[in-house]
């Protein structure tokens, strides 16, 4: 009967590892300024629906709180394999911009962008791409899918387009409104520090904090010891 599905299906939903969390109360400062969702482990389309339509509703909160905020979502591709965040995060960039929501996107190609749920929206409201270093197989993608033109992208799958590890920048091409520009980043040391995620690197950084009280030392000695390895490779 009707009220036997319904019945399974709540009880499914209470059992299962999404529905323990949103049965209980959040445990997360609703009024913190950064908020981090791991969408990590989902299973199937309605986990992701239920956890992704969360953290939806979680920015759209700050857009009401806020006159500006941004919502990032690194490695997108691997997400965007669930159509219900696609479609959500499609939604945001059309509408959210006039709420003060600004959407940015990490992702390795735009393949999987493109072919996902909401790719068409995302990409007719996204005006501005930082393009880094790309595979040369990459190049025939950004060609067909954003339209660049050949010649320019092509350098960024060139040999002089690595990261110039003697003076510590990386290159980039900006794409703002479709007017390209060739530019540099140049990390500040310590941010390079904070952020660097090899095993290697983690370990480094463990152990330059452990000898040292003052964490702000510490992240400066391992700073120091990253640049140098940088530049010595």
């Amino acid at each position: 009967t009707a009220m036997q599905q319904i019945k399974l299906r709540l009880n499914f939903w209470l059992t299962s590892r999404v529905g323990k969390s949103i049965s209980r109360p959040s445990t997360f400062r609703a009024d913190s300024q950064l908020l981090v969702f791991a969408l990590a482990n989902l299973s199937n389309d309605e986990d992701a629906a239920v956890l992704s339509l969360s953290a939806y509703s979680a920015a759209l909160r700050r857009a009401l709180a806020f006159p500006a905020s941004i919502f990032f979502i690194d490695e997108s591709p691997i997400l965007f394999e669930y159509g219900s965040i696609s479609q959500l995060v499609g939604r945001l960039c059309a509408n959210g911009a006039k709420a003060g929501v600004r959407v940015i996107l990490s992702a390795q190609e735009p393949i999987s962008i493109a072919n996902s749920a909401g790719g068409a929206k995302i990409f007719a409201n996204m005006t501005t791409r930082l393009v880094g270093r790309i595979q040369a197989t990459a190049v025939d993608a950004f060609v067909d899918i954003l339209k660049y033109p050949r010649e320019i992208i092509s350098r960024n799958a060139s040999e002089s387009f690595f990261p110039k590890k003697e003076s510590i920048y990386s290159q980039w091409l900006v794409d703002d409104m479709g007017t390209f520009t060739q530019a540099r980043f140049y990390p500040a040391f310590g941010l390079l520090a904070a952020v660097a995620n090899n095993p290697n690197e983690q370990q480094a950084r463990t152990d330059a904090m452990r000898r040292h009280s003052d964490k702000f030392v510490g992240l400066n000695t391992f700073a120091q010891e990253l640049v140098a390895s940088i530049r010595a490779s």
